[in-house]
């Protein structure tokens, strides 16, 4: 099965390349397009592989991706602002397998969610519809891209069962932690924090 979810990891990196060079060539789409589809793969993992799995694919896409980065292989390394969200990506998926499977299979895929479409649509509507931008560290940021991370996240939190009975008032101010980590951790620091913190708010509180 871990050779499974490999080649799918292959096939979405292929397809995303060559869509990058052959149809989106002035727009960054591989990355984002990268940390939606990563995400999807990753929820179904812990359904049919062991923690130890995944945290070896993690470890090695972590060391393919720094390779990568370092060699500039891949488009969605192409970025002008400084940023290593692209390595801490799957570093993070190791680091909440290792803290939640398999006990609660649900936090680990709540932090891959909130990775994967709160931050990653959040980019996506930040940048097509940034209703007002602000430099944050030099970095640019928008209340279109946090507002729809909050909603996004909101949404991904009621989805679990396990949350229905979590005090409102914890979930609101859980939603506006991740929120707010999005809107100012630098550096791509985002893509190991928002995961890490989703799937701690779960263990904690179900």
């Amino acid at each position: 099965m871990i050779a499974i979810f490999l080649l799918a990891y292959l096939l979405m990196f292929v397809i995303i390349e060559s869509l990058q060079k052959l149809v989106f060539k002035k727009t960054q789409w591989s990355r984002k397009a990268a940390h939606i589809g990563m995400g999807i793969i990753v929820f179904l993992m812990p359904l049919y592989l062991s923690k130890i799995e995944i945290i070896i694919i993690a470890i090695g896409f972590t060391v393919v991706l720094t390779i990568s980065k370092y060699k500039q292989i891949l488009s969605l390394h192409k970025v002008e602002r400084k940023t290593i969200g692209e390595v801490l990506y799957p570093a993070s998926i190791g680091i909440i397998a290792a803290i939640s499977l398999p006990q609660n299979v649900e936090a680990f895929q709540a932090g891959a969610l909130s990775l994967a479409f709160a931050d990653g649509f959040a980019a996506v509507v930040g940048t097509s519809f940034p209703i007002k931008q602000f430099k944050v560290f030099k970095n640019k940021k928008s209340i279109g891209g946090s507002l729809t991370f909050a909603i996004i996240a909101s949404l991904i939190i009621i989805s679990f069962p396990s949350m229905q009975d979590v005090n409102p008032l914890l979930k609101i101010m859980f939603v506006i932690l991740l929120t707010l980590s999005e809107f100012f951790l630098i550096f791509g620091l985002d893509n190991l924090f928002i995961p890490l913190f989703a799937a701690l708010f779960f263990l904690i509180t179900t």
